[in-house]
């Protein structure tokens, strides 16, 4: 009955019905599947009125059932209770030519209606380019509809094109913080500030080298952040910004900043055998700038009863400290 009044409808109603076919229901229909047509959705002997925003959100959920809460766990709760006063199926999904969004040009379009402001933050970023040649669009990174399970799991948006860096961040400290619950835990976003993403070499980016210090310093600041299992987090921030290093950071030299010493995306706790700063890595981490010296620990009674796994025997941060390290004539 529904292909039957398809034809029907295609006498007059051409464009939509060209567009139809277009869409993921004409194929399903084409298989043979019970998929909507045009009747589905318009009542055929009523006042041929375009359904109400209420009325496509239950006419989708009829067959997509729970689409709308998926949406609103997926971020857009914040909307409110009346969701639908805002935003429909048909506010991403084209009504007769329906695809899957992240196939549809749609989606910028859709998405920009109400985030203008997210899609100029792009200009001048990394990825300016990917959006204009429609390489990249706002799905690429964010998914439009999550069950309780996509939600509680971590969003590997970056990791779509980013993959390698993504399996490093896998096995970090900030990757285990979060599946134990602590929200302050790091993320890429937190780490690149979300759309707005330069690159490293640009003095303005928060991962440039001279500004690094201050990013890592928003979570390990003087400001005490406690986890989730009330782990206190290291203050960091201040005691290197008067050690060696931060003196010279400040005055503009390139000196050691964090991830110099504890890496950028893999970083590990001291525990982890190939942590940057387990006791036997320390002297190769600080040896990155101090070859020579490094080398002479290497052969000295120290050195060598560490390499023996001698754990009383001092490095370099048994005597220079960690953060707080002082230029030898202080």
């Amino acid at each position: 009955a529904i292909r039957s009044a398809e034809n029907a409808c295609r006498r007059c109603h051409t464009p939509e019905t060209a567009s139809y076919d277009t869409g993921v229901h004409a194929i399903a229909a084409a298989e043979g599947k019970d998929s909507p047509g045009c009747v589905s959705c318009h009542l055929p002997h009523g006042l041929g009125l375009p359904p109400s925003s209420g009325a496509i959100n239950a006419m989708c959920e009829s067959c997509h059932e729970g689409a709308m809460e998926d949406v609103k766990r997926g971020g857009h709760s914040t909307i409110g209770e009346d969701l639908a006063d805002v935003m429909n199926c048909a506010s991403c999904h084209d009504v007769h030519g329906t695809h899957k969004p992240h196939m549809s040009a749609r989606v910028s379009d859709a998405c920009v209606t109400c985030h203008q402001e997210e899609l100029d933050s792009f200009v001048g970023t990394v990825h300016e380019d990917l959006f204009e040649v429609d390489v990249m669009n706002c799905l690429s990174c964010h998914s439009t509809h999550k069950d309780e399970e996509e939600v509680g799991r971590f969003d590997a948006g970056c990791g779509a094109c980013h993959e390698d860096v993504e399996a490093e961040y896998r096995s970090s400290v900030h990757r285990m913080g979060r599946l134990r619950g602590d929200r302050a835990a790091a993320t890429c976003a937190d780490c690149h500030k979300g759309h707005r993403v330069l690159a490293a070499s640009d003095t303005l980016s928060v991962i440039n080298q001279q500004n690094i210090p201050h990013m890592c310093g928003s979570c390990h600041g003087s400001d005490a952040v406690v986890t989730s299992e009330y782990v206190r987090l290291p203050i960091s921030l201040p005691n290197y910004l008067k050690s060696v290093h931060g003196v010279g950071w400040k005055d503009g030299k390139k000196t050691a900043v964090c991830t110099d010493c504890h890496g950028t995306h893999d970083l590990t706790t001291a525990h982890d055998p190939d942590s940057r700063i387990n006791t036997f890595n320390i002297s190769k981490t600080c040896g990155q700038c101090h070859d020579e010296i490094a080398e002479q620990y290497q052969d000295s009674i120290h050195g060598k009863a560490l390499s023996m796994g001698i754990l009383d025997s001092p490095t370099c941060t048994s005597c220079h400290a960690e953060h707080l390290i002082r230029g030898h004539l202080d």
